[in-house]
């Protein structure tokens, strides 16, 4: 790539929107799992309050970040001659430099 070469990747509303209705799907049976533990019988209450807990704090998470991106303008990836800068995770690094001139012997 030449010096001005600049690719940007935006980041996919619909698939956070997607993400944000799914995570919501499944915090709202995990609350349902939970109240309803003590009326099952198939398996031990405790465990099924516990599952349902976890449950919830990790799809809630999902959906958390999920309503957070959503309004961020930033493109997800871009690509230069210099490297990638990746915003498209929870976990994003930011600028990964790469190419011959960046490593060192």
């Amino acid at each position: 790539m030449d010096a001005g070469d600049r690719v940007a990747i935006p980041l996919s509303k619909t698939k956070l929107l997607v993400l944000i209705l799914g995570a919501a799907l499944f915090v709202a049976l995990s609350v349902w799992l939970l109240v309803s533990a003590d009326k099952q019988v198939r398996y031990d209450p405790s465990y099924v309050k516990g599952v349902s807990l976890l449950a919830i704090g990790f799809f809630g998470l999902c959906c958390a970040y999920g309503v957070m991106k959503l309004p961020d303008k930033r493109p997800g990836l871009i690509l230069d001659s210099a490297g990638l800068i990746d915003n498209s995770s929870a976990f994003a690094v930011g600028r990964v430099a790469c190419g011959a001139r960046n490593m060192q012997a």
